[in-house]
């Protein structure tokens, strides 16, 4: 195990404030939708719930029934989730749950033609090597989540074509959004007075630094050339690494290696009261910090049955929109550079149209890029500046 830091540290914690722990488990679904009933008659005893949580869909099915229940919401008439969008998983191990399932999978589905969203739970049985099957079958977009999954929470998918490391380092020994996972590698010195012992670890290599010859990704062949394209700037952007396999000048393979920007925001999560969470999400993407603020909270607002003024919700809505032409500007003055290699005409008057939005939230909330608008924006004073 790593010498790793505490999870809580008292000058993170307010004297009156409770621990910011999890006192119970989300209830089960209640009532019923024609979905949820249909999905019932089909599937019976192996549907161990089904109804509304929080005013969303949840359906949680038996592990052994989750690729054919798949199978028939998507193809099913009446159902048609013909898409999944996102694949997650909870450690439930420090929950008052008793001998209950530690790791539960999470589905969430649309049915794009019936403006309908589907969440699936699968409660799996084996606390210390949880397995379950994939869907990579049926859902081509379950490949890259499942091994998200695999990754951070060391929940095996049965017949996944590709089951391997996506975020973390191949060698890296944990899963590291299991809840007996520590928060960080290090310590972080914490002190007025520079001759404090905590600073004896300060700049200290915590895990090994050997270099490792990487994998060969499946499906190349050592017969062909292998090269690394990324993560450099520009093109990349630092951020996505491509292993590009060569038969002469023909490109006939390419795997993309991601997780260099992965930065935990999950774990760090675990231990941050909901408020205070929000400043992380400008960090996500900071070139859609309102955007980013405005999804996150809308999901806090949702669990703790908030509804904001109408006022505030109009301007969070307007913040979102400038936002979006921000990270388009942005995104068109980059990408002219990295067709071109030139073009610095475009690059200069896109960046100066996202300047003047910038210059509209440093007025709104104090900042441009991390902005925390959705925490910081001061309505009541708005219309000093006309809103």
């Amino acid at each position: 195990m790593l010498n790793v830091s505490p999870r809580y540290r008292d000058y993170e914690t307010l004297p009156g404030i409770n621990s910011p722990g999890i006192p119970a488990p989300a209830p089960l679904p209640t009532g019923e939708t024609a979905d949820t009933t249909r999905m019932v008659e089909r599937f019976g005893e192996d549907i161990l719930a089904a109804g509304l949580h929080n005013g969303l869909q949840t359906v949680y099915v038996k592990p052994e029934k989750l690729v054919e229940f798949a199978e028939f919401i998507r193809t099913d008439p009446q159902l048609q989730y013909e898409a999944l969008i996102d694949v997650s998983s909870v450690d439930r191990s420090q929950l008052p749950i008793g001998d209950g399932e530690r790791f539960q999978t999470v589905y969430q589905l649309r049915s794009y033609n019936r403006k309908q969203h589907l969440m699936v739970v699968c409660p799996l049985l084996d606390a210390d090597e949880p397995v379950v099957d994939s869907l990579a079958g049926v859902f081509k977009g379950a490949v890259w989540p499942e091994r998200e999954v695999y990754d951070l929470m060391g929940i095996r998918f049965a017949g996944h074509p590709d089951l391997r490391r996506i975020l973390m380092p191949a060698h890296w020994p944990n899963h590291p959004l299991r809840k007996d996972m520590p928060v960080g590698g290090e310590d972080v010195p914490f002190t007025l007075t520079w001759g404090d012992p905590e600073f004896a670890s300060l700049g200290t290599q915590i895990l090994p630094a050997e270099s490792l010859p990487p994998d060969v990704p499946p499906g190349m062949s050592r017969e062909n050339m292998i090269i690394n394209m990324g993560p450099h700037h520009p093109s990349t952007h630092g951020v996505l690494r491509l292993v590009v396999e060569l038969d002469g000048e023909t490109v006939v393979n390419v795997d993309p290696d991601l997780g260099y920007l992965h930065s935990g925001f999950e774990k760090t999560g675990e231990t941050k009261r909901y408020k205070d969470f929000v400043y992380y999400t400008d960090r996500m993407d900071y070139l859609s910090g309102m955007n980013n603020n405005l999804g996150y909270v809308l999901g806090v607002e949702k669990l703790l049955g908030i509804e904001i003024p109408q006022r505030a919700q109009v301007i969070r809505v307007i913040m979102g929109e400038l936002q979006r032409i921000a990270s388009h500007l942005f995104w068109l003055s980059t990408h002219v550079l990295d067709v071109s290699g030139t073009g610095m005409s475009l690059l200069m008057y896109a960046t100066r149209e996202r300047e003047r939005i910038l210059d509209l939230f440093e007025m709104a909330c104090g900042a441009g890029c991390a902005s925390d608008g959705d925490r910081r924006v001061d309505a009541r004073r708005s219309d000093q500046h006309g809103g």
